[in-house]
């Protein structure tokens, strides 16, 4: 991952090619004349100015303030960004996933004979 220094040193055609390849695309907005594309890098946000009319790109800006993505909060769908409520799990959830088969047995089956005790106590009293 480039720093965002390491990324203003680059040749223009080396931008485009870690943009295009190895970044994010968030969204775009449209002014006039002109279409932005907001990109992560992983430490830093890009912006590519490009004409409607010709796509020939006018300017590249990084930046790592916050401040600027306010021009995107209405484009950018964080649904799409964030992995499917079904794939989210606590971190005990991987442990417990671990373990065999009987290991749940032997637990459903101290259940029930707690059950079974219980319901014994209760009818003597």
């Amino acid at each position: 991952m480039l720093t965002h220094t390491a990324f203003h040193k680059l040749p223009r055609e080396e931008q485009y090619n870690y943009i295009w390849g190895k970044c994010l695309y968030l969204a775009t907005r449209q002014e006039t004349a002109l279409k932005i594309n907001l990109y992560y890098s992983g430490s830093f946000f890009i912006e590519v100015e490009y004409y409607v009319h010709n796509g020939r790109v006018r300017l590249i800006r990084t930046f790592h303030s916050s401040d600027r993505l306010a021009l995107y909060v209405d484009d950018v769908a964080l649904h799409d960004l964030l992995p499917a409520p079904s794939k989210i799990r606590p971190k005990w959830y991987r442990f417990f996933q671990k373990l065999p088969k009987w290991f749940w047995a032997g637990i459903f089956i101290e259940l029930l004979m707690g059950i079974a005790i219980c319901h014994y106590w209760l009818k003597l009293f």
